[in-house]
């Protein structure tokens, strides 16, 4: 029963329920829009999520020296194979895609300093979960021509 209590509780820190959920939304996405299935593309989110997440949950404790390494290792293992997965499918973009991406990772860094503002923190996670799980895809496909970008990705 321990460990079953230890799988699960890595599962919960890890924040591996958070990558299947925007995997998840990324199938949907694909689905709903009859987009072809980009795996590389599809990978990068899953590790990325992985890895954005554990940024922001973890960013505070890190910069306070309250991080335990040695309880938190195997957490940390798994960022650092998720930051190694991303560099590999982030290569296998396309280049506008791979753009897009670090203008989101840029985005996702942002959160910790806005975490005091609940209305920006609200606003900042909902349009980055959006951007990656509809709107990468779209970019990795060039679905629309340039010139028929929706605006609320074209500008960004």
């Amino acid at each position: 029963m321990k460990l079953l209590k230890n799988i699960i509780d890595f599962y919960i820190q890890s924040s591996l329920h958070v990558a299947l959920a925007i995997y998840a939304l990324v199938e949907v996405t694909e689905i709903s829009l009859q987009l072809s299935t980009d795996k590389n593309l599809e990978r990068a989110i899953f590790f990325g999520t992985i890895v954005g997440y554990n940024f922001l949950k973890y960013f505070e404790s890190f910069q306070k020296g309250n991080l335990d390494f040695n309880k938190n290792r195997y957490i940390i293992g798994l960022t650092f194979l998720s930051i190694i997965a991303v560099i590999f499918y982030f290569l296998q973009m396309n280049s506008s895609t791979q753009i897009y991406f670090i203008k989101i990772g840029l985005m996702v860094a942002l959160y910790p300093f806005l975490r005091k503002f609940g209305f920006w923190k609200l606003f900042l996670v909902s349009f980055c979960v959006t951007a990656i799980t509809v709107y990468a895809l779209i970019i990795q496909q060039d679905f629309f021509q340039i010139k028929k970008k929706l605006f609320c990705f074209n500008g960004f």
